[in-house]
């Protein structure tokens, strides 16, 4: 029974007519504000597998190896996965620029959430014979059938959704709104879903809601494109533990309680009946039981033609929305127990419905004398006895008309899967550039262990956790993925530029305007690092890093240094001995050495070459332990010392003196200059990014465990520990 706040609202409005309704609901809730970025949400014209970890994977759907996952190619492997199902949300197929309309004279309602646009061609006590639009002939079990209705019976439909994000307003946070099991959900406060569906002026609106969380949320029907049009429309919105249906206009105003919300988790399915120049509202529960009716008029009525959802705060999930013209007959009360058909003229007729003829386009209720015949032409509606039992689907098609249909995957092939659907006796063969989206009913699944460390697979389109397992170069790349959700695994195809992180970077430290002046008074000063004491000479050094123009790392030991061919080394992650001074860029001798900011005059001073030394250039800055720089020519260095050749005149200096020596490149001054680069072709390349800061670029050959191992042109054999990397780059990346 509905609950009609007049006796107290309304009251309570009279006595405070100057007072608007708008003040009486910042008693009781508050109003979110602010201004909203419209998102543009469309896709990009592929397809994509989403998984229920937030992964996703750009494809195709394949044939599956068994009724337990799906088959997924992408493009960047070279074998398809096969996703396990109750690891797999949904798959998105991408939408064309204009979605078909529905087409077929009736719109049937199954159990379990299933619709189809067709022609009923027959009907007995047992079985329905439709024409499917988009699928053709089908026997369906008259028991899964709940409501068929006459599309062009007095209530022509305009819309049957949400039929997912294309062609809705997004406003909020950036993707504040998501495509969830077919429906449209957000999490996000504030979050705002607008459509302009060009409402008439008589619009009959079914919609469903759920949530999960303790619901405030405000549904405005009758929308403008001006945002002030909300504030006069039909809201149903969340009063305290109340959702009540209510309008303010400049004179009136009125309020009528639906249902409770004083639950966590809830949902509401409601018929409204509108019309905008009376300004007045109907709402029926979906079982046709009367809830509301409230005429709110104005001064001057307006027809506006759009729908606003706004979550305040919690979670919201629109789940149906059907729009069709009203013919302004006032629905009846009706016992929603039993079977009926309901007349465009309102009549209702309550009985056992018997068949369908077809020839004489009647519908046929009750058995011999009893019978009575009604003409199709005059039906709007006619609910059949609710199913009590529901056969579990695995999978759900959602259509671009807004049909769905659910079933198992019988076989996939040739852009298009075909579906065996409980209660439909023929398989339904499923075009996929007829759907937006396939929808996974089954419920989630954990996935199994990963054999190795778990990492973050990124490629443009991609998102998918997994790992590395073991392969090696030959018909295809030895760089095999194992995603968390799939029973198989495959082999990045060569030449794919992308990244796996094992650990994010820290976020950029921000700094404010008061901060970044002091940082640029501290720079224009000329600044010395301070003085560190100098080891002992029996004190063991610490390993040094030799940076490489082509932007590798390598941590070795040095062993020593000739001034005509280079730097003589040994390295436990490379198995090259030596280095030419043209690949060099720097070599940190101690790593760990205290980092100081040379003043730009310092600094443009050491950059700058005399005329008297341009016939003998220097080649190295060497920089000591406490900061100071020296500019001249390394002749040679071995375990205790260094000669160096300073204006023609030779040094020596004492090797644990010396923190770090650049090499003085001409051609890295000329910003059109290119360096020397990797040798061999950027597509088949890896470099690791360890946890020591340390970076190695070599060709993949074979991953054993947790071991990458390769060969560089420069560097010979290469192979680091994936447990000690951050991120592997890949490619052009």
């Amino acid at each position: 029974m509905s609950v009609n706040l007049r006796g107290t609202a309304i009251v309570l409005l009279a006595s405070i007519r100057r007072i608007s309704l708008a003040v009486i609901l910042l008693l009781v809730r508050s109003h979110s504000s602010g201004l909203f970025s419209e998102e543009r949400l469309n896709d990009p014209r592929i397809s994509v597998i989403h998984l229920t970890n937030g992964d996703y994977v750009t494809g195709t759907l394949v044939q599956a190896v068994n009724d337990d996952c799906l088959g997924w190619q992408s493009p960047v492997f070279t074998s398809p996965f096969q996703f396990s199902l109750g690891g797999v949300a949904s798959v998105h197929f991408s939408p064309p620029a204009t979605l078909p309309q529905p087409e077929g004279a009736y719109g049937i309602e199954l159990a379990g959430g299933d619709l189809l646009f067709g022609s009923l061609i027959g009907l007995d006590s047992e079985t329905a014979i439709l024409d499917v639009s988009g699928i053709g002939r089908l026997n369906v079990d008259r028991a899964i059938i709940q409501r068929m209705y006459r599309r062009d019976g007095g209530s022509e439909q305009l819309f049957v959704g949400p039929s997912g994000l294309n062609g809705w307003k997004v406003f909020g946070e950036q993707n504040a709104w998501r495509e969830d099991a077919g429906h449209l959900f957000t999490e996000k406060p504030g979050a705002v879903l607008s459509r302009n569906f060009a409402l008439p002026k008589q619009a009959r609106i079914e919609f469903e809601l759920s949530w999960t969380v303790h619901p405030d949320f405000e549904l405005a029907v009758g929308v403008g494109d001006d945002p002030k049009t909300a504030a006069n429309a039909y809201h149903f919105e969340v009063w305290i533990n109340d959702i009540v249906v209510q309008r303010e206009t400049e004179r009136e105003a009125d309020v009528v309680r639906l249902q409770g919300a004083t639950g966590k988790s809830g949902r509401m399915h409601v018929q409204a009946f509108l019309d905008q120049t009376l300004g007045r509202m109907l709402v029926f529960s979906s079982s046709g039981e009367p809830l509301a009716d409230l005429t709110v008029a104005s001064t001057e009525p307006s027809v506006f033609g759009g729908i606003q959802l706004t979550n305040r705060t919690g979670n919201i999930r629109l789940e149906r929305l059907q729009i069709g013209r009203w013919n302004g007959e006032i629905p009846r009360t009706v016992e929603v127990d039993k079977s009926r058909i309901h007349s465009g003229d309102g009549t209702i007729t309550y009985g056992a419905l018997k068949s369908f003829d077809a020839d004489r386009h009647e519908f046929v209720i009750g058995d011999g004398a009893d019978s009575k015949r009604i003409p199709e032409v005059t039906v709007h509606d006619v609910f059949l006895s609710r199913s009590a039992d529901v056969a579990p689907r695995p999978l759900r098609a959602i259509y671009l008309t807004g049909m769905k249909v659910s079933g198992d995957v019988v076989r996939v092939g040739e852009q298009r899967l075909w579906l065996k659907s409980p209660g439909i006796h023929e398989p339904i063969e499923v075009p996929f550039d007829a759907v937006q989206s396939l929808i996974v009913l089954k419920p989630k699944t954990e996935p199994a262990e990963l054999p190795q460390r778990r990492g973050r697979l990124e490629i443009n389109g991609t998102i998918l956790n997994g790992c590395f397992i073991d392969g090696s170069e030959g018909e295809t790349s030895c760089l095999v993925w194992q995603p968390a959700r799939s029973i198989t695994s495959s082999a990045i195809q060569r030449g794919v530029s992308g990244r796996i992180v094992y650990r994010d970077p820290p976020p950029p430290v921000q700094v404010n305007a008061a901060q970044e002046q002091m940082r640029q008074m501290q720079r224009a000063m000329p600044q010395r690092v301070p003085k560190m004491s100098p080891p002992r000479a029996t004190a063991k050094r610490v390993g040094s890093v030799l940076h490489l123009r082509t932007g590798d790392m390598i941590p070795c030991e040095v062993v020593s240094i000739d001034e005509k061919d280079g730097v003589i080394l040994k390295s436990t992650t490379t198995e090259a001995t030596f280095i030419p001074h043209s690949q060099i860029k720097v070599l940190e001798l101690v790593p760990d050495a205290a980092r100081g900011t040379i003043a730009k005059l310092k600094k443009d001073r050491l950059l700058t070459l005399p005329r008297m030394q341009r016939d003998n250039p220097p080649t190295q800055l060497i920089r000591s332990v406490d900061g100071d720089y020296l500019r001249g020519r390394l002749i040679s260095m071995d375990e205790n010392q260094m000669q160096v050749e300073l204006r023609l005149e030779g040094k020596i200096v004492r090797r644990d003196r010396v923190a770090r020596i650049i090499w003085l490149h001409p051609e890295d001054l000329d910003p059109s200059a290119k360096g020397p680069g990797a040798a061999e072709g950027d597509a088949k390349l890896v470099q690791s990014l360890l946890s020591d800061g340390n970076r190695l670029t070599f060709i993949p050959e074979q991953i054993s465990g947790s071991t990458l191992s390769g060969r560089s042109a420069l560097l010979g054999a290469c192979h680091v520990d994936l447990q000690q990397v951050d991120q592997v780059l890949m490619g052009t990346a």
